[in-house]
């Protein structure tokens, strides 16, 4: 069995692709090793910080795990100590997955329909908002641009396509890997008013790129 780690942003996919993988049979580790409140639970004796060793001591337990970008510095030197293929999970609409970190910033994941008004009152619940979204469009930049450029890469799974992934991320892994495409998601979904959100995002692009 070939080792892997999935690496992405919050919700961007990693963990249906996580989940999908460990339904074929595979031993999937099915927490995040890397977060704070979850590397307990893993069976190590080197120190947490010493990134490559902590990942390899999880990997002799599992044969992959998920990773959110930015939670190492090491991403590529953990790869290639532990031969481990390097899949990367990205979304393409930008309005879409900003508007679903925000509700895993405001305690609201886990769902659409959240009839939320975007007003002055939400977006005081988001403190460095614009640090937030300048850091997805960083790490998207990349998973485009830089993680293809890794000895180990293997592919770039996107969120509103994962089926047509299925066949090569099957080749990887030697098992058959059903990616299950999501039904398309609408900001109405999140926001009552959603064209003021557009709006808003567009503005702090603006200021993000200087314009």
């Amino acid at each position: 069995m070939n080792k892997f780690i999935i690496c992405g942003q919050p919700r961007a996919g990693k963990t249906t692709v996580l989940n999908a993988i460990r339904d074929s049979g595979i031993n999937a580790c099915q927490f995040e090793p890397f977060w704070i409140e979850s590397r307990t639970k893993t069976n190590v004796s080197c120190s947490y910080y010493d990134h490559v060793a902590f990942s390899s001591s999880v990997l002799n337990q599992f044969d992959g795990f998920e990773i959110v970008l930015g939670h190492t510095q090491q991403l590529q030197e953990i790869c290639n100590a532990n031969n481990a293929g390097l899949i990367a999970v990205r979304r393409r609409d930008l309005y879409v997955h900003i508007a679903s970190y925000i509700m895993l910033l405001v305690g609201w994941a886990g769902g659409r329909n959240r009839n939320l008004c975007w007003n002055e009152d939400l977006i005081k619940k988001i403190p460095f908002f614009n640090h937030h979204i300048d850091k997805i469009i960083y790490n998207n930049w990349l998973i485009d641009n830089v993680i293809p450029t890794y000895k180990t890469y293997v592919l770039t799974i996107e969120y509103e396509n994962m089926s047509d992934s299925s066949d090569l991320l099957s080749t990887y892994l030697g098992k058959r890997i059903e990616l299950v495409n999501h039904p398309p998601a609408d900001l109405s979904h999140y926001f009552t008013n959603p064209d003021n959100f557009i709006s808003d995002i567009d503005q702090r692009l603006e200021q993000l790129h200087g314009q």
